[in-house]
């Protein structure tokens, strides 16, 4: 053979052994991404970390995002945020939106890195630029902070917008609660209702409240009760009050105590003071259980350990008319005296008036006034200034004061006390 034809059929078959060799490479490369991508979306993570190694070391960029998505999870591998870094940064160099928007995660989070809110605004915007709508979110939480140092309030909504619009339902819930701090519910309830059609729970609590209360869309009990029920099934504890409270009332949906309660003990559980208080009513009066009153006053107790002003008057009440436990006006006035220093004018009146009489207190006519005169002078409560004007007109306290005594009368006849106007004009007739 002609020593060039020779050549050239070499070459030849060089080329063709080759194409074949790049075709079988290419279809191998095939294979382990889908392997990695079926045992990934199957929860097969053992397998899927094994196929997805293989894959991320032939460059494909989505396996290096589930390989960086199971080390930051352990999944199928011990966890190694280090690990989970490096992996996103090889899918994110590749352009691949998801994998800029992990990455930027891991430095807002300083898993693997150093917290760096700098590189993880720089990743976000690059993963809203190739399209991740979850970076969109994210930099809207991130303007939305007045500790970030990109914090401008007015980007907020442009950012949850676009995320909205392409279908993120925590980005439909953020951009409605944004539009309803502008007072636009009617432009909320839309986004809220396409959050709803996703099952956001969040959603769903905040688009029932304004059926329960028909703002922006006409009232309809049975409408919020549907969506609060669904809300509190999903995990929403808020929700859960909700339903207790609707379930207990008859609203949107027939009275059940025993309902309410289950409702009412998942919101407890999640340290709500509200459903503390309400269902230990609900067990010191026997509603939907037999008559409990330790176990309610122990709610209600709970509930004022969290600085609950209703909680603590309520108690304060209790022990003052023994309805539930021997009185007891010792602890009567701690409850009254604790409320009292949280700024409620009635524990301030009832704390002051045992503080003038001794009742469950050590006498103090001075500190007692004082109480009462916040209540009266600061607060406008009622009470308190018609008390005043007893100790001020009574020789008992000595605390004799018939001006002081007009004073607050007429002070609770300007606010509408029939009372004080009578004890006026019989105090004026004497003098």
């Amino acid at each position: 053979m002609n020593r060039s034809l020779l050549f050239a059929a070499v070459v030849s078959a060089v080329s063709v052994l080759g194409a074949d060799a790049a075709v079988a490479e290419s279809e191998q490369s095939i294979k382990l991404a889908n392997s990695c991508y079926a045992s990934f979306n199957s929860g097969s993570y053992e397998e899927a970390f094994k196929n997805c190694s293989a894959a991320a070391e032939n460059n494909d960029a989505e396996a290096s995002n589930l390989l960086g998505a199971m080390y930051e999870n352990g999944w199928g591998t011990e966890q190694n945020y280090e690990k989970a870094v490096d992996s996103y940064k090889k899918a994110a160099n590749a352009d691949l939106a998801e994998a800029n928007n992990n990455l930027a995660n891991m430095y807002k989070e300083g898993k693997g890195v150093k917290a760096d809110e700098s590189e993880a605004h720089f990743y976000y915007e690059k993963a809203a630029r190739l399209g991740d709508n979850n970076a969109n979110l994210s930099l809207g939480y991130m303007v939305s902070d007045p500790n970030s140092s990109y914090y401008d309030k007015d980007r907020a909504e442009q950012y949850y917008k676009l995320s909205a619009d392409a279908g993120n339902d925590l980005a439909q819930v953020a951009l409605a609660k944004e539009l309803i701090a502008q007072n636009d519910v009617s432009g909320a309830i839309p986004y809220l209702e396409k959050s709803v059609e996703k099952n956001n729970p969040d959603g769903m609590e905040l688009l029932a409240g304004f059926y329960l209360r028909g703002e922006a869309v006409r009232a309809d009990p049975n409408k919020a009760f549907e969506l609060y029920k669904k809300s509190a099934d999903l995990g929403n504890t808020n929700s859960s009050l909700e339903v207790a409270r609707l379930y207990r009332d008859g609203v949107g949906t027939d009275v059940n105590y025993a309902e309410a309660l289950k409702y009412y003990d998942v919101a407890c559980k999640a340290k709500l003071q509200d459903a503390m208080l309400e269902s230990g009513m609900m067990y010191l009066n026997g509603q939907g259980t037999d008559p409990d009153p330790q176990k309610g006053i122990d709610l209600i107790k709970k509930a004022a350990s969290f600085k609950n002003i209703v909680a603590l008057r309520l108690l304060g009440d209790i022990y003052s008319n023994g309805k539930y436990v021997p009185i007891s006006a010792e602890t009567s006035f701690s409850y009254y005296y604790r409320c009292a220093a949280y700024g409620d004018p009635e524990c301030e009146m009832n704390a002051g008036v045992m503080l003038v009489t001794g009742a469950g207190a050590t006498k103090d006519v001075v500190e007692g006034v004082g109480w009462l005169a916040k209540a009266a002078d600061e607060k406008k409560y009622v009470p308190a200034m018609l008390k005043l004007a007893d100790i001020y007109y009574t020789p008992k306290y000595s605390y004799m004061d018939h001006e002081a005594c007009k004073r607050y009368l007429r002070l609770a006849a300007e606010y509408g006390s029939q009372e004080a106007s009578e004890k006026l004009m019989q105090l004026n007739f004497e003098d």
